[in-house]
């Protein structure tokens, strides 16, 4: 069996159900596949037709007759109830459009008749607010020259008013000014009178100062003259009390030494030739000794500055240092210290008696430092 005689077959056998199943189905989905389902059938019988074997004898070709006759028969049965549903799809088809149609004829009518009401309304609207416009316009022209009278009237009123107050004040002004320029030449008469009085005070004012300045140059010549000669009164006093202060002083002195040398025993003598060199000597000394920097802040070395001079200088300049300073203490000590140290024993009660009269209390012990002491 050939594959288009066996599809024309399967076709005849289920072509019953599909159209039972076309026929209870959408309409709109018969509608787009009756044209293409006719066009199959009549290929599918062609198909059969062309697929049949050539007959070996009469008996054969009269049953591919008979069978052809059938097939066509069952295709025509077949179609003529498929051609007629067609047409009753294509009925219902052009009627639901000629509704649609209708209905949008009838919206379109609507929607235009709802347009043009719009319209109607919206030019009744624009009348409306011209006429009210035209209203509100003559309201305001109105309004606008009433405001305008008014304002006028208003200007006249206070340009009336204005002139009236001008007129009042310049009569004011004028009394005013007359009044004023009178007090002016009252006041100017009054100032000469003032002026001249003034020039008279200040003349006379002038010759009393010139004659109290005069008054007061002579008195100050006077009482300079009478304060000099009593300064030269006192001056002489004074140093009449002075002379004799100092000459008491003197004698004073002398007894305290007297009375103190007397008291003194067992004194070495010298001779003047020994007094004198041992003078120059001291003079020598003392004048190198003036001439170097002494420091009055302490006795001797501390052991800080021995413990830097250790660190920093040899051991001959270190016994050099501390041989300086014994040798400056010992003239501190016994000579330097006040007048009366080089008597020594006799000399410490001079020296503190003296130290008692002069104000200063007991003698000092710190001793400068020697000249090498940094």
């Amino acid at each position: 069996m050939s594959p288009d005689f066996q599809r024309a077959l399967e076709w005849i056998a289920g072509f019953g159900s599909n159209r039972k199943e076309t026929r209870h189905g959408n309409t709109a989905q018969r509608h787009p596949h009756s044209s293409r389902r006719d066009t199959y059938a009549e290929e599918c019988l062609d198909a059969f037709c062309s697929s049949l074997p050539t007959p070996e004898d009469d008996r054969q070709a009269r049953d591919y007759g008979r069978m052809k006759q059938w097939v066509s028969e069952f295709i025509h049965n077949t179609l003529v109830p498929f051609r007629r549903e067609i047409s009753e799809l294509q009925s219902e088809h052009l009627q639901t459009i000629k509704r649609l149609e209708d209905e949008r004829d009838k919206a379109s009518r609507k929607f235009q008749q709802t347009i043009e009401e719009e319209r109607t309304k919206s030019q009744r609207l624009a009348a409306k607010h011209a006429t009210e416009l035209q209203s509100i316009g003559r309201k305001h022209s109105e309004e606008l020259a009433t405001q305008q009278r008014r304002f006028e009237r208003d200007i006249d009123d206070i340009t009336a008013k204005h002139t009236a107050e001008t007129q009042g004040l310049k009569r004011d002004y004028d009394v005013t000014r007359t009044r004023l320029e009178k007090e002016v030449q009252s006041l100017k008469n009054s100032l000469v009178v003032l002026e001249t009085t003034a020039e008279e005070e200040k003349q006379n004012l002038a010759a009393m100062h010139d004659a109290a300045l005069g008054s007061l140059r002579t008195q100050f010549v006077n009482d300079k003259n009478q304060l000099e000669r009593e300064y030269q009164d006192r001056e002489g006093r004074l140093a009449s009390q002075i002379e004799e202060l100092n000459a008491a002083l003197l004698t004073r002195d002398d007894e305290i030494y007297t009375a103190k040398i007397l008291t003194i025993s067992a004194i070495p003598q010298k001779s003047d030739e020994k007094l004198r060199g041992s003078f120059s000597e001291i003079v020598k000394a003392v004048d190198d000794l003036s001439r170097l920097a002494w420091r009055h802040d302490q006795r001797a070395f501390s052991e800080a500055d021995l413990a830097r001079l250790r660190g920093q200088s040899s051991d001959r300049l270190l016994r050099k240092a501390i041989l300086q300073d014994l040798v400056w203490s010992c003239l501190y000590d016994f000579l330097f210290a006040s007048p009366f140290r080089m008597l020594g024993e006799e000399g410490l009660q001079l020296e503190k008696e003296w130290a008692n009269q002069g104000g200063q209390g007991a003698p000092s012990d710190h001793m400068p430092a020697s000249p090498g002491h940094p």
